[in-house]
């Protein structure tokens, strides 16, 4: 996958992502918005994808369970990466 910067902001980032997974083309658009508290940020974000032949491939369960690891290790690195100091 490749991504790129399509909107930048103090509170908030845009990113697009394409690439090929078994043969297939495949897109992402991901928004984060950081809202900042007092003690801690929330980070609230939003994904569309587009799966292109995955899905006939290799069926939407699949899918969906690849989909949900990739956001549990994005979400772990991006925590880990905002607690360093």
């Amino acid at each position: 996958m490749h991504f790129k910067y399509i909107e930048k902001r103090t509170d908030s980032i845009v990113l697009e992502g394409s690439g090929r997974a078994a043969g297939s083309k495949l897109d992402i658009r991901l928004r984060l918005r950081i809202t900042e508290g007092s003690n801690e940020s929330l980070v609230a974000w939003t994904a569309q994808a587009e799966f292109g032949r995955l899905l006939k491939l290799f069926g939407e369960k699949l899918v969906r369970d690849v989909s949900a690891t990739i956001i549990n290790d994005l979400t772990e690195c991006l925590s880990t990466k905002l607690a360093s100091p």
